[in-house]
C-alpha cells in the first residue's frame, strides 16, 4: 500500500450505476437528466425549487477541521471494481482511475457548512463551444485575429462554491459636497468658486443574493462578470446534479466571504445616496463622507453554481475565460486589443476636451 494511501482520511461517496446495464450515469445538462454513455438511458432527478436561506447567526462552522481536511488526502472505495479513489484538497468530485465511475463525497462527509442548494449546468460542452465562438465576436475589445480564427481550447465544466447573503441595512451619514461655479470677469479671465453643501441623513436598503464566491479557481472579480444567475431554477442539493463535473468544497470561510459582502453592500449604499443627491444638487466633486450602518436580518445560503471554463493559449500567453454555465455569459480573462483600448481612451479625452470648449464658447 502506498504511503499517500496509508495516511489517507477514511472517507464516503456515491455513484450512479444505470439500471439498465450497470454503466456510469452522469449529469446530462441538455436532458438535466442521469445519462449512461453506454447504452443511451437516461434517469430523471427530483427537482425540489429552494431559495431558502439560513440565519448568519445560527453558523456552526468548524474551520479548524476544514483546513485540516483540505490539507489531507481522502480516499473512498469504489463500489464498481472496488479500487481505491484519492481526492485531493477540495474536491468533492473524483473519478475512478479504473472504470472511470464518477464519484461525489457524501454531503455528511463533507467538513463545516454543507451545500444547501446547486444551480444545474443549462447547456453542454458542445453549446458552450458554440456560444462562446459567437460571443466573443460581439466583445469589441477582443483583437480582431482572435476573433477571425479562435485558438484550440480546453473546456472545462465545474460546480464553483458561492455564499449568497441577504441582510436589511440602516445607514446613518454626514458629509460635504463641493459645487463650482465658473465665471468669467471684465478682462475676460475665469474663475472658479465653490460651494459646499452639507448633507445628512438616513437611508435604508435591503439587499438579497449578494453572491461571494469561494473557489481555488477564480477571483470574485471573476464572478461578478458572471451573474446574474436565474434562481428559478436553484434545487435543493442533490449530488447527482455534480456527477460528471468538478466541483469543490468552499475555501473561504462564510464569515470572510460575508466580510466582502459587507464590503461590496456598503459601497453601494453609498453610491445610492450620492447619486440622489447627484440628481438634486448636480455637484462636482465629494469633500468628505462618513457613514455607519447597521445590518440586521443576516441570513446566507450556500450554493454551488455552474461555471465553464476556456483555456487557451494567444500569442504565446496563457488565458482562461469563463463563462455561466446557465446563461451563456462570457466574463473576465479574453484577451484585449491595445490599439482598441487606446481608442476609446482617446475618444473620452476628446469627449471631454469638447465638452470644456463647448462650456467656454457658451460662456462667452
Amino acid at each position: 500500500m502506498s504511503e499517500e494511501l496509508e495516511n489517507a482520511i477514511q472517507s464516503s461517496g456515491t455513484n450512479s450505476q444505470c439500471k439498465n446495464c450497470g454503466g456510469n450515469l452522469v449529469f446530462s445538462p441538455k436532458s438535466q437528466k442521469l445519462h449512461c454513455a453506454n447504452c443511451d438511458s437516461e434517469f430523471d432527478i427530483p427537482v425540489v425549487i429552494s431559495h431558502n436561506k439560513k440565519p448568519l447567526e445560527a453558523v456552526d462552522e468548524d474551520k479548524t477541521g476544514h483546513d485540516e481536511w483540505v490539507k489531507e488526502s481522502k480516499v473512498c472505495r469504489c463500489k464498481t471494481c472496488g479500487a481505491s479513489i484519492i481526492i485531493q484538497g477540495l474536491n468533492i468530485t473524483e473519478q475512478c482511475p479504473y472504470c472511470a465511475s464518477d464519484y461525489v463525497i457524501d454531503k455528511d462527509a463533507m467538513p463545516g457548512i454543507q451545500p444547501d442548494t446547486v444551480i444545474p449546468f443549462a447547456f453542454d460542452q458542445d453549446a458552450a463551444a458554440e456560444s462562446f465562438a459567437k460571443g466573443v465576436k460581439k466583445i469589441f475589445l477582443i483583437p480582431h485575429a482572435f476573433k477571425k480564427k479562435l485558438p484550440k481550447n480546453k473546456i472545462r465544466g465545474i460546480y464553483v462554491p458561492s455564499f449568497a447573503f441577504d441582510a436589511n441595512t440602516a445607514s446613518k451619514y454626514i458629509g460635504v459636497l463641493v459645487k463650482e461655479h465658473k465665471h468669467t470677469d471684465s478682462k475676460g479671465n475665469t474663475h472658479t468658486t465653490y460651494e459646499y453643501i452639507n448633507i445628512a441623513g438616513n437611508k435604508l436598503l435591503n439587499f438579497a443574493n449578494v453572491t461571494i464566491e469561494s473557489s481555488s479557481k477564480m477571483q470574485n472579480k471573476d464572478m461578478k462578470a458572471l451573474l446574474p444567475y436565474d434562481l428559478k431554477s436553484e434545487n435543493v442539493f442533490n449530488p447527482d446534479f455534480i456527477r460528471g463535473f468538478s466541483t469543490e468544497h468552499y475555501e473561504d470561510s462564510v464569515d470572510k466571504c460575508y466580510g466582502v459582502a459587507k464590503s461590496e453592500m456598503s459601497a453601494q449604499i453609498k453610491a445610492s445616496i450620492l447619486s440622489e443627491y447627484k440628481s438634486r444638487y448636480h455637484y462636482d466633486s465629494v469633500k468628505s463622507f462618513s457613514m455607519n450602518t447597521l445590518f440586521s436580518e443576516e441570513k446566507f445560503a450556500y450554493r454551488l453554481v455552474p461555471v465553464y471554463c476556456f483555456e487557451f493559449i494567444y500569442k504565446k500567453k496563457k488565458y482562461i475565460t469563463f463563462m455561466n454555465g446557465q446563461t451563456g455569459k462570457i466574463g473576465t480573462g479574453y484577451p484585449k486589443s491595445y490599439l482598441k483600448v487606446f481608442l476609446i481612451i482617446l475618444a473620452v479625452v476628446l469627449f471631454i476636451a469638447f465638452c470644456l470648449v463647448m462650456f467656454y464658447i457658451t460662456k462667452d
